[in-house]
């Protein structure tokens, strides 16, 4: 009996310190190293997934839709009011990507409409915010608002109706 413990005890391959320590020490290793390029790996397709996922979002934020130019519309009547001045621009933003999403012919004329809503809109606030220092322009703020709140509405009017904008090019509602 003395013979065979001893031998169990010398042979790595079997119980015993020795045993248990060679064989977890190269396994440790590969596995730990295993597990951490599986780790590398799941993060990247992890990261890519929500790259993926963060891309379709925005495609379908920007996929034009009756929606979609519903609430454009609106938020230039919400950028009437003083602090949300920035949902004009974000909202000028949503019509420049989806007119470039190939939209039907008549959502079509609402992007442009919305477009040139913004940039007729942004010049002549600026141009009447130069002229507020001689005292004509707090004349023309006023006006610009109630044209934005005209072709807004008419928008969301002809929209409803799913009709397209007459003359989006045009300056007047």
């Amino acid at each position: 009996m003395i013979g065979r413990k001893r031998n169990s005890q010398s042979s790595p391959g079997r119980s015993g310190a020795a045993g248990i320590g060679q064989a977890s020490v190269p396994s440790s290793g590969l596995v730990g190293a295993d597990t951490h390029l599986r780790g590398a790996e799941q993060k990247k397709t992890t990261s890519s997934r929500a790259k993926n996922v963060g891309l379709a979002a925005q495609a379908r934020a920007f996929r034009p839709s009756i929606v979609n130019a519903k609430l454009i519309y609106a938020g230039y009547l919400v950028s009437l009011a003083p602090p949300f001045v920035v949902l004009a621009i974000i909202a000028a933003i949503f019509a420049h990507q989806s007119a470039k999403q190939n939209p039907p012919p008549w959502l079509a004329t609402h992007y442009e409409y919305q477009v040139r809503t913004f940039w007729i809109g942004f010049v002549a606030n600026v141009i009447a915010l130069a002229l507020a220092f001689v005292g004509i322009g707090l004349l023309l703020l006023p006006l610009v608002a109630i044209w934005v709140v005209a072709r807004a509405v008419n928008g969301l009017i002809r929209i409803a109706q799913h009709e397209p904008v007459d003359d989006p090019k045009s300056f007047f509602v």
